[in-house]
Parts: C-alpha cells; sequence; structure tokens
C-alpha cells in the first residue's frame, strides 16, 4: 500500500511537470507561444484615450502569439500610476473564468469574467467596510444585489448598469428604511418611506424627492393626501389636523395657497381664497350657529362683511 502511494505521487510530479510550460524565449512578447513569461510595461492604449495606459503580465501564453491564454497574473496602469491587478485565468488575451481584481484603494472583487468583461456573480469587499454580493453582466452589476455601505446602509434590490434601478429596499443608518421604485440609483417612481420616528409617507417619487400625488401620515397622527412636487404639497390636497381641523384645496411650495374649504373642530366652516396658510381674499363662513357670512379676508383678518344670512 505504501508501494503504491509513492508510485501515484511520483506519476503526479511527472504529469505536472509534462504539463508545465516552458519559459518564454526571446524579448519580443508578441511572438511568444505555449509558454510561460513576463512582460512590463507595455502600452495597451487603445486609439482615441486620453490617458496612456500600460500592463504588466506574469503568466501562462496559448498557441496565438503575444495572447495571455492560462494562468496569470496582470497589472494594468494609467499614466503610470497603478490602478487594478487581475489575477486568474486568460482566453485570447482577455480574462475569462474565475478571478480576482485588486484595486487600489485596497478593494477586492472575486468575480467570473467572459470574453474580457465581469459576468456571474460577485463578492465585493473594501477596506472601508463597502461590500456587497451581486450579479454581473456583460461588465457591469445587473440583477439582484445585496449592498452593505461604509456608511451603514443597506440595499437589497435590483442593480442595472451598476446602479440602482427596478424594485428594492433601502435601510438608512439612522433607522429610516424605504421600499419601492429606483432609477439611476436614485428614488424614482412609486415607493413608501418609514421614518424612524413613526412617520410614513407612500406614494410618488422624483429625484428622491415627493413629486405626483402621496399620502403623509405624520407620527403626530395629522395626514396629507395630495399632490407634490419637489418635497413641498403643491396642487391638490387634503389635510387633517391633530386637533380636528381639514382642509382641502389648493396647495403652493407647502402653503394652503388659491382656493379651498377649511372644516374648524367646532364645525365653523370656511370657504374661498387663501394666501400663505391664511384667509386672504374673498370668502364664505358658516358658522355653527347657522350665520353664513361671506367677506374680504387679509392675513387671515376679517376686513369687510360682503353679505351676511342670519
Amino acid at each position: 500500500m505504501k508501494k503504491l502511494s509513492v508510485y501515484f505521487f511520483i506519476i503526479l510530479i511527472i504529469c505536472s511537470k509534462a504539463q508545465a510550460l516552458p519559459k518564454c524565449e526571446g524579448e519580443d512578447d508578441t511572438k511568444w507561444t505555449n509558454c510561460q513569461g513576463t512582460y512590463l510595461k507595455k502600452d495597451v492604449s487603445k486609439p482615441g484615450d486620453e490617458d496612456k495606459w500600460t500592463r504588466d503580465f506574469t503568466g501562462e501564453f496559448g498557441n496565438i502569439p503575444g495572447k495571455r491564454h492560462g494562468k496569470g497574473t496582470s497589472r494594468s496602469y494609467k499614466n503610470g500610476k497603478f490602478m487594478f491587478e487581475f489575477t486568474g485565468k486568460f482566453k485570447d488575451d482577455f480574462a475569462d473564468g474565475k478571478g480576482t481584481n485588486t484595486y487600489d484603494d485596497g478593494a477586492k472583487l472575486i468575480v467570473s469574467f467572459k470574453d474580457g468583461k465581469r459576468h456571474g456573480l460577485g463578492t465585493y469587499t473594501h477596506p472601508d467596510g463597502t461590500k456587497f454580493v451581486g450579479e454581473f453582466k456583460d461588465g457591469a452589476i445587473n440583477g439582484q444585489i445585496n449592498y452593505e455601505y461604509a456608511s451603514g446602509d443597506v440595499y437589497v434590490g435590483s442593480f442595472k448598469n451598476s446602479k440602482r434601478n427596478g424594485i428594492g429596499t433601502y435601510s438608512y443608518s439612522n433607522g429610516n428604511e424605504y421600499f419601492g421604485e429606483f432609477k439611476d440609483g436614485l428614488i424614482n417612481g412609486t415607493g413608501t418611506f418609514v421614518f424612524k420616528n413613526g412617520a410614513i409617507y407612500s406614494g410618488e417619487w422624483k429625484n428622491e424627492k415627493y413629486y405626483g400625488f402621496g399620502i403623509i401620515l405624520e407620527n403626530t397622527g395629522e395626514k396629507y393626501s395630495g399632490e407634490w412636487e419637489d418635497n413641498n404639497k403643491h396642487g391638490i390636497g387634503n389635510y387633517i389636523y391633530k386637533d380636528g381641523d381639514e382642509y382641502f384645496g389648493e396647495w403652493k411650495d407647502n402653503k394652503k395657497f388659491g382656493i379651498g374649504t377649511y372644516i374648524f373642530a367646532n364645525g365653523e366652516k370656511y370657504f374661498g381664497e387663501f394666501k400663505d396658510d391664511k384667509r386672504h381674499g374673498q370668502g364664505t363662513t358658516i358658522y355653527p350657529n347657522g350665520v353664513t357670512q361671506t367677506a374680504k379676508w387679509k392675513d387671515d383678518k376679517l376686513i369687510k362683511i360682503l353679505h351676511q344670512i342670519n
């Protein structure tokens, strides 16, 4: 049994030596085939590049002269500055198969490559604590991802072209949470935002702001249902106050502005014009005792009674 083990070990050594490629000969790496070699500071810039890209490579070459093929390590430089390193397998001069990218800031990405582009499931870690596990396609993050940011925020959802796109959940380190649609990395579309203080907004968004129709329920119990623009109540909306008062009508820049109806908790009703959150202009008031009064108002003060029915 011991002799069989020795023989088996010897056979493995012989096979590995038989498979090992010889050292590349000559200084012209464009002619290297079926060998192992190293070249340094090779200019790999493409026509039209504003910057100069160079590359160091140590590894295997295949049947095509000068083309990386097999195992190796490639280091890329931009204008002489190190940018990233790839260790893994190559095919026809492109990274192909599973490998590891190490970047100039210490970050690492373990991912599969296809025709030189990241393709498949990848795991990224950064010294600052940022990390994610997600899907790559055609070189960019495309698909589902679990992304933990250095700030402590966490995103779980869909990515497209390396940005948050589609449906996802974003949990903030301060306790806030959003679930809904994203576009180009920002909250866009329809979604619900739950604040750590208990307030909830559910509705439409544009570039991280309330925009369109939405409902907000404050932690005080107050509620607004209506139109928004750039985080401000703007357009037509209904507001229910914690003391029982209620307003339905026009808003501008977060204030009652235009035509609206204000119903007081005591039963009094006002229908008419508003400006900067105050009765301003002409309006009709119906008092709890049944008196109906049409009057002129300015900055919430009665200026002139135009008509009254007792």
